[in-house]
């Protein structure tokens, strides 16, 4: 006996209907669109999240990484050596500034008064060397009246040091920034009058989780995003592991003996510097800026 089948497909287009014969059997099923397609979907949401989670898990067994990560430099803070009244600023707030150029200028008055008061009393002690010698004169006098004169020698240096600095120089090459004297104002001993930022020496401070720490080692290389610059990768090798964890430098150390005391896990600082043949020159970095950082296991 001949099998066949014959398929019928309503006007609405939503069902089909196959009728099948054979042996003189006749049957007749009807099958949803609609089904067949929220299978199909359901199918490839599967196929869709089964290869994302192997990707992931793929790349987590390979990368480590982390995007507690900032652009980090020397920042020089400029201070005042001795208390004075600020006479002059000499340069403006982003300013490019080199090495040993002036900055400011303090109140110099006081210090060349200073000046002056031991080189007079630095030559009146010479003329007192000089009639000790040729007077008759017991040698504890002679010897006092020297010594004296290799300690006022001791405090004119000094002096004149401190009258250097009422010109206060620039530590290095770089870019003024956060001033925070204006002239006029009266600044004290080692008050910090404005500071210079160094961009031409920069580096990532990253911190891992320590669980990530037993993959890293100095040397190894470092994939470096900054998220000013989302679609630059620059490159950068690991140059040191701090051997502690941020929270032991923190002001206030978390005290493991406290009731409320919660584990969580620590950050180990690791610096990671910039690789010389990266395009880093081509772009402005500034210090503070947010990075990611991944490293290849």
């Amino acid at each position: 006996m001949e099998d066949f089948k014959s398929i019928v497909v309503d006007s609405a287009a939503t069902e089909v209907s196959v009728e099948s014969r054979s042996r003189g059997v006749k049957g007749k099923v009807t099958v949803s669109i609609k089904a067949l397609v929220s299978v199909l979907v359901v199918i490839l949401l599967l196929a869709t999240v089964g290869a994302g989670v192997y990707f992931y898990i793929d790349y987590a067994d390979q990368w480590i990484s982390t995007n507690n990560a900032f652009v980090d430099g020397r920042i020089y803070a400029v201070a005042a050596l001795f208390p004075g009244s600020v006479e002059e600023i000499h340069v403006a707030e982003g300013a490019r500034v080199t090495k040993d150029e002036p900055l400011a200028t303090i109140d110099s008055a006081l210090q060349s008064l200073a000046v002056r008061k031991i080189e007079a009393a630095l030559r009146t002690n010479d003329l007192t060397i000089e009639k000790l010698d040729f007077q008759p004169a017991t040698a504890p006098e002679l010897e006092l009246a020297r010594a004296r004169r290799d300690e006022l020698n001791l405090f004119l240096e000094e002096a004149r040091f401190i009258y250097r600095q009422t010109n206060v120089l620039s530590p290095a090459d770089g870019y003024v920034a956060h001033l925070q004297v204006e002239a006029g104002e009266y600044a004290m001993t080692g008050q910090t009058i404005m500071s210079v930022v160094n961009l031409d020496d920069l580096w990532i401070s990253a911190n891992f989780s320590e669980e990530q720490v037993r993959h890293l080692r100095v040397g190894q290389e470092v994939d470096i995003y900054v998220d000013a610059y989302p679609d630059e990768q620059l490159r950068g090798t690991v140059a040191n592991i701090m051997p502690a964890g941020g929270s032991a430098f923190a002001l206030f150390p978390p005290d493991a003996t406290a009731g409320n005391w919660v584990r969580v896990s620590q950050r180990i600082p690791v610096k990671i510097v910039f690789a010389d043949d990266g395009n880093k020159e081509d772009l402005r970095l500034k210090i503070g800026m947010s990075a990611t950082v991944r490293v290849e296991r």
